[in-house]
């Protein structure tokens, strides 16, 4: 990884820092608030996605593409994110195996 490539991380990493606490700085669903890389932009609605806030967007897409996409998300957790997409699994401690 060269010096460019570190300060094009640090400074993606910094973005999403400042939109994380413009977001609250917590999941919205559970208040979780430890890890940066656990929480996660999550499209309300799938249809208006151009594409996924993660850290290649931070790193690749401009900072007004990124604004523009992050306010049709709420911030989630990992956890809470996993919970909303696949709801199957959280009653697996009762599937008869």
């Amino acid at each position: 990884m060269t010096i460019k490539d570190i300060k094009k991380k640090k400074k993606a990493q910094l973005f999403k820092v400042e939109l994380i606490l413009k977001y609250g700085g917590k999941c919205c669903k559970c208040g979780y608030n430890n890890n940066l890389c656990n929480l996660c932009f999550h499209h309300i609605n799938p249809n208006n996605k151009l594409f996924g806030i993660d850290m290649h967007a931070f790193t690749h897409k401009s900072r007004k593409k990124i604004l523009n996409e992050v306010i049709k998300c709420e911030l989630l957790c990992h956890h809470c994110h996993n919970d909303f997409h696949h709801p199957e699994g959280l009653d697996w401690k009762k599937w008869d195996i």
